[in-house]
């Protein structure tokens, strides 16, 4: 089956033999006579880098190192407290991407992947995890980088 734009304001979905078997308009009404399903993927683990996140130093610990010219895109992390700490989330050494997170001992992130990147750095600064104290953080960074 593939997808062919017969005009502006119209998609018509063509099977493997030519036929036409319904219309996408633009504002997402589907005529067809048959069943379709439309899927769009979402980045997958497989598609992803990974980083491990091991880390107890008070201050900037780089979770994902800086590239010039490319920005990182954090699609998944996990981690988990040793002890009390207080987390920032950080775009390189200067901007914050989230407030002072309270974290307990034992306290879990999770953000799972949802398709869009939870957080994006500017082009060539590093993925930061700010600790207020010498707290050992355990856990996994799935991102990519370009």
């Amino acid at each position: 089956m593939s997808i062919m734009t017969p005009a502006l304001n119209q998609v018509q979905i063509v099977d493997s033999a030519g036929n036409i078997v319904g219309t996408i308009g633009a504002n997402g009404t589907v005529t067809t006579g048959s069943s379709i399903k439309v899927e769009f993927g979402l980045p997958t683990a497989d598609s992803l880098t990974e980083a491990i996140i091991d880390h107890s130093t008070l201050g900037d610990n780089t979770i994902v190192a800086g590239t010039a010219l490319q920005t990182i895109r954090v699609f998944r992390i996990f981690f988990v407290c040793d002890a009390p700490v207080n987390v920032i989330i950080k775009d390189g050494a200067s901007t914050a991407l989230t407030g002072t997170m309270i974290l307990q001992s034992g306290a879990t992130v999770v953000l799972d992947l949802c398709g869009q990147p939870w957080f994006t750095t500017s082009a060539g600064n590093a993925f930061v995890i700010n600790l207020s104290s010498a707290v050992g953080i355990r856990g996994r960074c799935y991102y990519t980088k370009s």
